[in-house]
């Protein structure tokens, strides 16, 4: 059985000369549907918040993506570990004050799901990235028969991912969000690449194929959508940049 290792940050070395990281921890997925038009408000308020709220409070989020559509705007947040997250939502009660914010925006509540997994893996040498651009990605469910083929499809992604920073340099970073509160058969992803074209060439890769080959065979329903996003926050250890 795989057991999440957290507060764990990896370099991993690769056969071109570059390198990649990964850090494990928990994390959290917030869903916002705007009233029609709003979209770009809304985004700018959840950013100015994180932004804010990280350098108040005692248990900040050590990463924060925030990606978006026509339709939606997804944050999501990671932790170390548990504690931190508990401290940020339930003793600071951050999550509310944020969907207390936004409120006047939105078309419906927010909703919330909690992941005690949370991989982000990305380059390594790319979180002092100073561009102010957003990147191009998409926004990822997928759903198993069974919280055992949600573990292995897990581990087929994960797998999958590492593989993949070796071959793309552009790929900025790939999220992965397992055992959720409300379904630990699925698993919530969000990838992104600097531009469009980054992405066509991850798609008519070889290596993309290959991790479909283990992925398809365990996914009974998905939605993927295409969407802009940028990391909010990013934080490496005691190296901690916000944009």
């Amino acid at each position: 059985m795989y057991v999440p290792i957290f507060c764990s940050l990896v370099m991993m070395s690769t056969n071109i000369g570059m390198s990649k990281m990964m850090i494990q921890g928990v994390g959290v997925f917030r869903r916002f549907r705007p009233q029609r038009g709003n979209n770009k408000e809304l985004s700018s308020q959840i950013h100015d918040f994180v932004i804010n709220i990280a350098a108040m409070s005692s248990a900040p989020p050590r990463r924060a993506t925030m990606v978006y559509s026509r339709r939606e705007v997804v944050l999501v947040e990671e932790w170390s570990h548990a504690e931190k997250y508990s401290v940020y939502e339930e003793t600071e009660q951050n999550g509310q004050r944020l969907a207390g914010k936004v409120q006047q925006f939105l078309s419906e509540p927010p909703t919330v799901e909690y992941f005690p997994e949370a991989l982000h893996i990305y380059q390594g040498q790319d979180h002092h990235d100073t561009n102010n651009k957003a990147d191009i990605g998409i926004l990822v469910r997928q759903k198993t028969n069974s919280p055992q083929n949600g573990a292995q499809l897990r581990d087929a992604q994960k797998e999958a991912y590492e593989r993949q920073m070796k071959f793309e340099p552009r790929c900025t970073c790939c999220i992965i969000l397992a055992g959720s509160s409300l379904d630990t058969s699925q698993v919530r992803i969000i990838e992104l690449w600097k531009t469009m074209q980054d992405f066509d060439f991850h798609e008519s890769s070889e290596w993309h194929d290959l991790g479909e080959e283990k992925v398809v065979p365990l996914v009974i329903d998905m939605d993927c959508d295409f969407v802009e996003g940028k990391r909010i926050i990013i934080s490496d250890g005691d190296c901690t940049k916000t944009s």
